[in-house]
């Protein structure tokens, strides 16, 4: 998204896999495993790209191969993190993988298997969990600090429709699967509303860009004889989330 936030124009991002983790990794976008567009088949390569566009394997491939898992670079010194998803049997994967310096890791696993996984960075905190459609939200956290030598995630209390979290306005807020933006309160520890989605629907994304949070809703509607889709966006600014 560019600084001038201009939200008129969209871009097609031709990618060769399907169900991937997206994130990034030393100021490159970067695919984490996923399925061949080609083969179908699922594997455990990152490709990268500086433009959207000529994706190579440029980085160590994960132990694991998966699909639908969820990434997530935590900062300096650049790290990124791998979660869940699912192996080529379709079993739940509950393993958590770590790159570093170019060289991957294995950490402690997650307590649950996550039928949607989801995560977040927040105050020195990585989130990961499942995402409260298919079943109640259940999320797990621990210090990023902490990561290579933790013995037990810990859980933290969410609304039970959280289907993402996100860090914005010095808060955590939860985009739920209905209609409700929510944020925590760094002193109650409670969940306020925010905000509303213009559908509730479980298909919200949401982006922070230099003017506010933005949360994109992909709404389909579907007849006895056709089917289309039509995008929702709904800018919050940063005001109402500081404390």
């Amino acid at each position: 998204m560019s600084p001038t936030d201009d939200l008129t124009s969209w871009t097609t991002l031709t990618t060769p896999t399907y169900c991937y983790a997206l994130t990034t990794y030393h100021s490159q976008l970067v695919l984490v495993g996923g399925r061949e567009v080609v083969t179908n088949q699922i594997t455990n390569e990152l490709v990268t790209s500086d433009t959207g566009r000529n994706w190579q394997p440029s980085l160590p491939p994960m132990p694991t191969k998966r699909y639908r898992s969820s990434a997530i670079n935590v900062g300096t010194p650049e790290c990124l993190v791998v979660a869940g998803g699912y192996d080529a049997h379709y079993n739940c994967l509950v393993t958590v993988e770590l790159l570093q310096e170019w060289q991957w890791s294995t950490v402690q696993p997650l307590p649950k298997q996550c039928y949607v996984m989801r995560s977040a960075l927040h105050d020195g905190k990585l989130y990961f969990g499942i995402a409260g459609h298919i079943s109640d939200a259940c999320y797990y956290y621990c210090e990023v600090n902490s990561l290579q030598s933790l013995t037990q995630w810990s859980q933290i209390n969410v609304p039970s429709t959280t289907f993402h979290l996100v860090s914005f306005g010095q808060r955590l807020v939860a985009i739920s699967a209905d209609a409700q933006i929510l944020a925590r309160s760094p002193v109650t520890q409670s969940w306020v509303e925010v905000g509303r989605k213009p559908h509730g629907h479980a298909s919200a994304v949401p982006v922070v860009i230099p003017s506010g949070l933005l949360v994109m809703v992909l709404h389909k509607i579907l007849s006895l004889t056709s089917s289309c889709s039509q995008l929702y966006i709904t800018l919050l600014r940063g005001k109402r989330f500081h404390s």
